[in-house]
């Protein structure tokens, strides 16, 4: 059960990236798997504590963070497409490519494709870019959220898995 608590906690990883995957709700389940299904002593304020984030982080990445980006500049379906799509060739790029080169693929990727989709759909460079420049900060801002998140939920895991 170690085994698929782990691998929960890893598609929480590959969900921060992309945003169509509930990264941060997959760790949770796995830290829960780990709590109840295995050994591992994992302490009910940590559980609580992710619990707390995870719901945070959903409000925060469902409501407020493109509220705040439309304010900037509204962006459309193109832009939010863009993104996961960028996302997902940038993940499958970083897999292969060297640390430094992947890190640049999960950042510009991302942004290129919400780009190019935003220009699809409006046939203005400019209006483009400030479209895909809104969605792209949705996109990282949402990211990082998530990131802490899941870094939490496998940090308990691994460090109360190492005391067993």
């Amino acid at each position: 059960m170690v085994i698929v608590a782990i691998l929960l906690i890893c598609l929480g990883f590959l969900g921060c990236f992309v945003n169509k995957i509930p990264g941060p709700l997959f760790a949770f389940v796995g830290l829960m798997i780990a709590k109840f299904a295995t050994d591992i002593e994992i302490s009910w304020g940590i559980i609580a504590l992710c619990a707390a984030l995870v719901v945070a982080s959903m409000i925060i990445n469902g409501k407020y963070v493109p509220k705040m980006a439309a304010k900037l500049y509204p962006y459309g379906k193109g832009g939010k497409w863009g993104t996961f799509v960028g996302s997902l060739i940038g993940l499958l790029l970083a897999l292969k490519a060297s640390a430094v080169v992947g890190f640049i693929c999960l950042l510009a990727l991302p942004y290129g494709f919400a780009y190019l989709f935003e220009m699809i759909n409006t046939k203005d460079g400019k209006e483009s870019a400030k479209r895909a420049a809104s969605a792209y900060i949705v996109f990282l801002v949402s990211t990082i959220i998530k990131l802490v998140v899941v870094y939490i939920c496998f940090n308990a895991v691994i460090n109360d898995a190492a005391s067993i």
